[in-house]
Order: C-alpha cells, then structure tokens, then sequence
C-alpha cells in the first residue's frame, strides 16, 4: 500500500458518503478562507521590510524577524493540536489489511503532513525569505535559514503528532507540559529576559550567518520528534494488532475472522 493508494481509498469514501454535498461546502468554505487570509499573511511577508521601514526603521528587518521565529513555531503547535486531524484517525479501514505497523505508521504520518497548517506556513516563510533574508544574507546564509525554517515546520508537525498521542494516554501530561511552556514563557517575558525570543535570535541568527551549530540542533531536534512521534503512535496500535496476532499473525484478509468481529473487539481509544 502506498500514499496514492490510501489518497484514492480517502477519495472513494468521501465521494460515497450520504454527507458528501455537506462535507463538500465546508471544504471548499475553509479552502476560501484559508486562500484569503493566507493571501493577507503573503502579502505581508512580502512587504515586510517596507512595513518595518514605516512602523520601527531604527530595527533591521532580518533580526527582528529571526527573534519572533520561535514564537510564530509555538502558536503553530496549539492551531496544530485543534484543527488538524491527528495522523491515526484514518487507521480503521486499515487495520484488515495484512500490513506491517510501521508502514501503516509512516503512510498516515504523510497523510496528516497534506495539510493547509503545513502550506500556509512554508509559503509565508518564502515570501519572508524572498524579500527578508535573501537580500541581506549570503548565499550560504540564505540556504541555512530555508531549510532551518522548513526544519521548524516540520518539528511542529512531529510535535502535534506526539501530543496527540500523548494525549490519549495522558492527556494530564500535555496540560501540565503546555503550562509550563506558558509559565517559561511568560515569566520570561515579565522578568525581562525574553529567554524564547534570544533562543530565537540565536538559532536563526546562526542560520542566516552560515553557521553550522544551529542546523545540527535543527536537524537533531527534528529527527528526535519524528522518532518518538513513529514510535508513540505505533504503540497505538498495540492493542489491535495484538488482536490480529491471536487470530493468526498476519492475516491475508477479512475472510479470518479479522474484518468484524476482530474491529469491533478492539478497544481503540483515540482514533474512533
């Protein structure tokens, strides 16, 4: 099974849902307000040096956007956590099927990474480093800073599926992390010291000076998450698999015994 195969199966049973007509204005709906207010955000990534020169131009436009990165990152992650459906919410017609784990994982991984909360941001972020960074980098600079900002992305998409799957478990670790993340933050803010927006100054300050520390950080904080969120939500499906196991390991179709009375036996907790 590839993604081409699970995006032709997500397509068939939509198009034959008796709420297909309903699901298909609500689409298109949020398609429009995404392009609008989207466009709005492009626009002004694209004309933020010019906004910067009107409203501070005593501040350079690059640093005040590299200190402000981390903070965009962090509202990302909660936009993330409540619009955007989690990577095993899609598992059930799957589970049938006589497939590896870790491959259904990766599959609705890539699944939940087609989303606007991914395109939005990385076409943001091009129009900032068009007009933001390329003109005041070097080459080398410029290439850092891309791939560190497409890296961040990608780190809150990792994080949102790890917190999702935390979250079914523990959902009192997530509060309890969110509120000191809050706490971190604005005590930071209160006493000055502003600790998220140097660690941002920093980071992407290295990034569009050519410097190789920040990237190694980037590229290791991001392959961290991606692991443990793979891992969290492969033991997700534990408890189903564990099933198929007692029903004769890997099955080669619903005619075992698998397709029902197996699916509805499971307790399957967050992705019902």
């Amino acid at each position: 099974m590839t993604l081409l195969d699970v995006l032709r199966h997500q397509w068939h049973q939509r198009t034959r849902s008796p709420t297909f007509g309903r699901s298909l204005i609500g689409g298109l709906l949020l398609l429009l307000a995404a392009a609008y207010f989207g466009s709005l955000f492009v626009a002004v990534g694209w004309f933020f040096p010019e906004i910067m020169a009107e409203v501070a131009p005593e501040q350079d436009p690059l640093r005040l956007l590299n200190e402000f990165l981390l903070y965009g990152a962090v509202g990302l992650v909660p936009m993330r956590f409540f619009l955007q459906r989690s990577a095993g919410s899609d598992v059930r017609p799957y589970l049938p099927l006589p497939l590896r784990r870790a491959q259904v994982v990766r599959i609705l991984q890539m699944l939940s990474s087609l989303s606007l909360l991914n395109l939005l941001p990385v076409v943001v972020l091009a129009s900032l480093w068009g007009r933001t960074v390329l003109p005041a980098t070097s080459a080398m600079g410029a290439a850092f800073w891309a791939i560190g900002a497409l890296l961040l992305v990608a780190t809150t998409q990792f994080l949102n599926g790890l917190l999702r799957a935390v979250w079914d478990r523990h959902a009192g670790l997530v509060l309890g992390a969110a509120g000191l993340l809050a706490v971190v933050v604005a005590g930071g803010s209160w006493t000055g010291g502003q600790l998220l927006q140097s660690a941002s100054a920093g980071l992407f300050g290295g990034l569009a000076a050519g410097r190789i520390l920040p990237m190694t950080l980037l590229f290791a904080g991001t392959a961290a998450l991606a692991v443990a969120a793979h891992r969290m939500l492969r033991g997700g499906f534990t408890a189903c698999w564990g099933i198929r196991s007692k029903l004769g390991g890997r099955l080669r179709g619903p005619s075992r015994g698998w397709g029902t009375d197996g699916a509805a036996s499971c307790r399957w907790r967050c992705w019902t």
